[in-house]
């Protein structure tokens, strides 16, 4: 019996194989799949934004096809668009973030798409800063 690696699968059949599957699945296993997209679409939007690699068009159709994952917390308690600040390659990204956040109310009413929301600072910062600034705030400071 011949098997197949997972990483051997050509790129293109992974939304093939997933149509194909969803015919086999019932509610219980969907949710599972869907649950788990929704931890990969997290995952990338924390950690893998580069401008050099990604369009805005790009991170738009992530988040359009999973707007819910762009309100998660990761760990240490950061919303996605702290963590966009905290690599040149994403901060490009912050606008559409902040616009997007805006209307799923990421960090909560108000909180203008998590620009709004206090932020930790990092630790060169003296300790007495630390969450003092919101990151619309840090963003402009210069502090980081």
């Amino acid at each position: 019996m011949a098997t197949t690696n997972a990483n051997s699968l050509p790129t293109e059949s992974l939304a093939s194989g997933l149509q194909a599957l969803e015919k086999f699945m019932g509610a219980r296993l969907r949710r599972k799949v869907k649950t788990l997209l929704m931890d990969v679409a997290r995952e990338v939007l924390h950690n893998d934004l580069d401008v050099a690699k990604h369009s805005e068009d790009d991170v738009r159709a992530v988040i359009d096809a999973f707007p819910y994952a762009l309100s998660g917390i990761i760990g240490g308690g950061y919303l996605m668009i702290q963590s966009a600040i905290a690599a040149p390659e994403s901060l490009p990204f912050v606008a559409l973030l902040a616009e997007v956040g805006d209307r799923l109310n990421v960090g909560g009413e108000g909180m203008r798409g998590g620009l709004l929301v206090k932020v930790p600072v990092p630790m060169h910062i003296k300790p007495s800063q630390h969450l003092k600034y919101n990151l619309l705030q840090f963003l402009v400071s210069g502090l980081w």
